[in-house]
């Protein structure tokens, strides 16, 4: 409200990361665990958790085995925490214009201000740009 009351043009892009949960890739689990200093027992029982997982699909007629690599399960209770892990190396991120940006679960939210509306625009498309990375 501040900035509206300041007189200035505020802009919230919304995002819901699709297939968040089921697509967030082991290997950068693991990478941000050694990013952030992980105690060296926690970051092995993450890394004995993730190895050799597999998918079975059964039938009657037929059984299909397959390796999986990427993914936490939404309801699980280690994949919110997993799925955070990765996110938060989205929030620390430099962001090139005025932020506030905030995520919950996989919906992220960033608010930009600016002078007027091709000032928003331009942050807007810088901002998105940090994202997609």
């Amino acid at each position: 409200m501040e900035k509206v009351k300041a007189n200035q043009a505020v802009c919230l892009i919304s995002l819901d990361v699709e297939g968040a949960f089921d697509n967030v890739c082991w290997e950068s689990i693991l990478f941000h665990l050694g990013q952030a200093n992980c105690p060296n027992n926690i970051f092995r029982l993450v890394r004995s958790y993730l190895r050799e997982r597999w998918v079975l699909f059964e039938t009657r007629a037929t059984r299909v085995q397959h390796e999986t690599k990427r993914g936490c399960p939404q309801g699980s209770c280690r994949g919110p925490i997993f799925w955070n892990i990765v996110a938060d190396s989205l929030l620390v991120q430099t962001f090139p214009c005025k932020k506030y940006v905030q995520a919950y679960a996989d919906d992220l939210v960033h608010v930009i201000w600016g002078r007027d509306k091709s000032e928003i625009e331009a942050q807007g498309e810088a901002a998105m740009a940090v994202f997609e990375e």
